[in-house]
């Protein structure tokens, strides 16, 4: 009779450590927003880049005209959380990134150690993509449809430039922490199924971490809070080596 249990039993402890994991999961969810301040702090930087500028780039391809600056938070913004434990995830699956309008499709890509992203050309003219923090990753010449991969084996930030277009830049970010946020139009964004505990939230922008904010996870679902950012020029230096993720 004892050995007819034992299985009932094995079974239902198992069911129950099932179940009391996913009962003290947690979901976080919050949203980016811009003071007047961060908009104003651009223009100002603009102003100061160089007021006799009007284009971006001059070929005979053509010319981009000088937008007024704005903040596209899917394109040029990365929200991570970072756990209270050291975590290191694993490479991402292959991550294909494309080349239109002068430019790379997002301001910033964040991907995981040993991941490969294929940087393909979708423009009539030739590009020589290169990161000055990669010694392999040296200018060639790329022309429409051509595709270029590279693997990012160290965590870090890597901006992505091109020989032919000086005004090219994006960044390819590559974290540790498995907690990368799909940023909406809206800057809303969420983390699901998470242990409970105290995490680091991050905000990326312009080749820096700008903001750092610490929050509780709690069972069920915490928040939505609200993330106001002031300034993308962010915290000074020797604070931002206490933001690696």
């Amino acid at each position: 009779m004892r050995k007819t249990w034992l299985p009932f039993f094995a079974c239902f402890g198992f069911l129950f450590l099932l179940l009391e994991h996913q009962a003290s999961a947690g979901d976080f969810q919050g949203k980016l927003v811009l003071n007047p301040s961060f908009i104003q702090t651009l223009e100002k930087e603009a102003e100061a880049s160089d007021n006799s500028v009007d284009f971006y780039w001059n070929e005979p391809n053509g010319i981009l005209s000088v937008a007024p600056p704005t903040v596209d938070f899917p394109m040029d913004m990365a929200v991570v959380l970072v756990p209270p434990s050291p975590t290191v995830a694993p490479p991402d699956e292959l991550v294909t990134v494309l080349i239109k309008n002068a430019d790379l499709e997002k301001d910033v890509i964040v991907v995981h150690k040993g991941t490969n992203v294929r940087f393909r050309n979708e423009e009539p003219f030739v590009h020589e993509l290169f990161s000055p923090q990669i010694p392999d990753f040296k200018p060639e010449m790329q022309s429409t449809n051509a595709v270029r991969q590279v693997t990012f084996d160290n965590l870090g930030i890597f901006e992505i430039r091109c020989k032919r277009m000086p005004h090219f830049l994006s960044y390819v970010v590559v974290v540790a922490t498995p907690f990368v946020a799909k940023l909406t139009e809206q800057g809303e964004f969420s983390f699901t199924n998470l242990t409970p505990g105290e995490y680091t939230l991050q905000v990326f922008y312009q080749g820096k971490w700008i903001h750092e904010l610490k929050v509780n996870v709690e069972d069920k679902k915490t928040g939505p809070i609200t993330v106001e950012l002031k300034s993308p020029q962010g915290p000074p230096v020797e604070e931002q080596d206490k933001g690696k993720v």
